[in-house]
């Protein structure tokens, strides 16, 4: 089975896109990276008693034009 990376894929398209557009190398690479990485673990008491820890992600590229 093929594992999907999400933000990989959103890289190679943000790459795409910039093709099109008038923009630097160094703006480019600056938008690649997010600037906070929040992550939390949530324990979920299943159906069938046992416990399970999810986690989540949210990324934070830039917040320029206000909070995000």
């Amino acid at each position: 089975m093929v594992e999907i990376d999400p933000f990989e894929m959103a890289v190679k398209q943000l790459e795409r896109a910039a093709q099109f557009m008038d923009i630097s190398e160094e703006a480019l690479e600056f938008l690649k990276k997010p600037m906070r990485i929040v992550e939390v673990s949530v324990p979920i008491e299943m159906d069938y008693g046992s416990v399970k820890v999810l986690s989540g992600f949210r990324g934070q590229h830039n917040w320029a034009r206000g909070p995000s």
